[in-house]
């Protein structure tokens, strides 16, 4: 397998896409009616990952290998009605309390140096790192403008931040 320094497989952006994409609004819910109050909520799902190799005819008639990596990633928005005593919802409960949702698969596909794939372990992280920071702006701006086109209001997602946390054990990843 291509490797650089430190043994990891050399992998090259080849393509961002938006895969999939969801927008649902409860049919009792009027986005611009005065004084609502809406809860944001953001959630992210697990990135979902495969190698593959696909053959290349040329013009001249010789054949090559691409060998590439697809990951998608699934990121969620949810818009719901606060609790009446103020705490946060609870996964179980945030259905029955929504109001209007996105959701966007978005897929990163990366070429690969050489023949062999990485391993599972790579990949993950792989998925939880880089993948997270190039598809992460994409995210953003689709659900940004989606808000828009709902006519909801628009909640900023945050940049990604991929620092560990103060305090937090580096080693144990």
């Amino acid at each position: 397998m291509a490797k650089t320094e430190g043994q990891t497989p050399m992998l090259s952006l080849q393509s961002i896409y938006l895969r999939a994409g969801t927008i649902e609004m409860s049919e009792h819910f009027h986005p611009n009616l005065p004084g609502i109050r809406l809860v944001p909520l953001l959630r992210t799902a697990d990135c979902k990952y495969a190698c593959n190799r696909t053959e290349l005819r040329a013009e001249d008639g010789g054949e090559e290998a691409l060998h590439w990596c697809q990951f998608i990633s699934r990121f969620h928005f949810v818009y719901v009605l606060p609790k009446e005593d103020g705490s946060q919802h609870e996964e179980d409960e945030i259905e029955a309390h929504r109001l209007a949702s996105i959701t966007a698969e978005i897929a990163a596909v990366y070429n690969l140096g050489g023949e062999d794939f990485p391993d599972a372990e790579m990949l993950r992280h792989w998925a939880n790192n880089n993948v997270l920071l190039h598809t992460w702006p994409y995210w953003r701006e689709y659900c940004h403008n989606t808000l828009l086109r709902m006519g909801l209001p628009v909640t900023m997602i945050p940049l990604i931040n991929l620092a560990p946390q103060q305090g937090q054990d580096v080693s144990a990843e």
